[in-house]
C-alpha cells in the first residue's frame, strides 16, 4: 500500500510540474525569462538585473507580475490554452 501511495504521489507531483512548465511557456518573453532565471537557474535578483539590463526593482516587479499570471493560469486555466498570457 505504501509503494502504491508513493507512486501516486510521484505521478501527481510530476503532473503539477508539467502544468507549471506549460504555464511558464505561456508567459511573454520578459516574464518567462525572469521566472526561468530566478526559479530554474537559481540566479539572484542582482544577477537577473544584469542579464536583463533592468534595475533590481524592475526585476522584482516583473517576477511579481509573472507569479501572478502563473497563479491565475494554474488556478483558473484559460479556455484557449494556446493564447499567450
Amino acid at each position: 500500500a505504501d509503494d502504491r501511495k508513493a507512486l501516486i504521489d510521484e505521478i501527481i507531483d510530476d503532473e503539477k510540474y508539467r502544468a507549471l512548465y506549460r504555464a511558464v511557456e505561456l508567459l511573454d518573453d520578459v516574464h518567462r525569462e525572469a521566472i526561468t532565471l530566478f526559479y530554474f537557474e537559481e540566479q539572484s535578483i542582482k544577477q537577473i538585473s544584469d542579464i536583463m539590463n533592468k534595475t533590481e526593482d524592475h526585476v522584482k516587479v516583473i517576477l511579481f507580475r509573472a507569479r501572478k499570471k502563473l497563479k491565475e493560469e494554474l488556478v483558473e486555466p484559460q479556455a484557449d490554452s494556446s493564447s499567450r498570457i
